[in-house]
């Protein structure tokens, strides 16, 4: 009897550890975030979740080589063009056309945007970069920079929903709208587990068309943080063209002289 007894309640015992083992592997990414760090509530708590998570173990910037394919209104296929970039964190992109000397040029440096043709200075302007904040600076910068320029942008960091899914990413924030199934109001996607961001919606500051930028396929890389190998980009729904990142490498920093649109050079290095 008493050996009986024993068994009986070692099984229940058993069965109660395996409940709570089964519960806790199921657990959303949400509620194991919860016990570690502060509730995501709204824009401003994801930023500041965001940036916590990854500050120390992100890189400071990144040579890329990409192949950009555009897209006519069919949705056909253009010829593929190799695009060289330097980025630098926060704030700063080289990316050279074609040739990664051949003088057609655009350097984003702070808000600011240069475009060169055969090495001369064509035009300039002043934006925020939507896909530079997201993907890249938001780790680097301080929260109060990165929540500026996204009100910039357009978005309502007061506004907040989840969604189960998101492409497959899983469980995700929605910063933008309180509605999961709204595609007219700038909003962007993050994903709950990793708290990287999964796709970002804006309107175009000079047609007002919304711009819709998927982020894809993230690898880690060898100096900490990850980095999305492919971005799809799309106006008003319809597929314009895409980024795929043929190479990527970490750096420790990127030469002042790549930016420096005063004594623009076709060779930085």
């Amino acid at each position: 009897m008493s050996s009986s007894a024993s068994s009986s309640t070692l099984i229940a015992t058993s069965l109660i550890l395996l409940a709570t083992l089964s519960l806790a592997s199921c657990a959303s990414p949400d509620t194991e975030r919860a016990s570690e760090a502060p509730p995501i509530l709204d824009g401003t708590s994801l930023i500041n979740a965001m940036y916590a998570e990854y500050q120390d173990d992100w890189f400071d910037a990144v040579r890329i080589v990409q192949e950009v394919t555009p897209y006519d209104e069919n949705g056909q296929a253009g010829q593929p063009i190799t695009w060289f970039e330097w980025v630098q964190l926060p704030g700063r992109v080289r990316s050279a056309i074609g040739n990664p000397v051949s003088g057609n040029c655009e350097i984003y440096d702070r808000g600011k945007q240069y475009v060169f043709t055969d090495g001369q200075l064509a035009r300039q302007s002043e934006a925020p970069h939507p896909v530079l904040l997201l993907g890249f600076d938001v780790y680097k910068q301080p929260v109060a920079d990165t929540l500026t320029s996204l009100q910039e942008i357009g978005y309502d960091l007061d506004a907040m929903c989840r969604t189960i899914a998101h492409g497959d990413a899983g469980p995700s924030y929605i910063i933008g709208t309180t509605d999961p199934d709204d595609t007219e109001t700038p909003r962007f996607i993050v994903d709950a587990h990793q708290l990287l961001c999964r796709s970002l919606h804006y309107r175009s500051p000079r047609s007002g068309a919304m711009i819709t930028v998927e982020f894809n396929k993230y690898k880690a890389t060898a100096k900490g943080g990850w980095i999305a190998t492919e971005l799809v980009f799309r106006r008003n729904g319809t597929l314009l063209f895409s980024e795929n990142y043929l190479e990527y490498e970490a750096l420790d920093s990127v030469l002042d002289s790549a930016y420096d649109v005063e004594n623009f050079q076709t060779d930085f290095n």
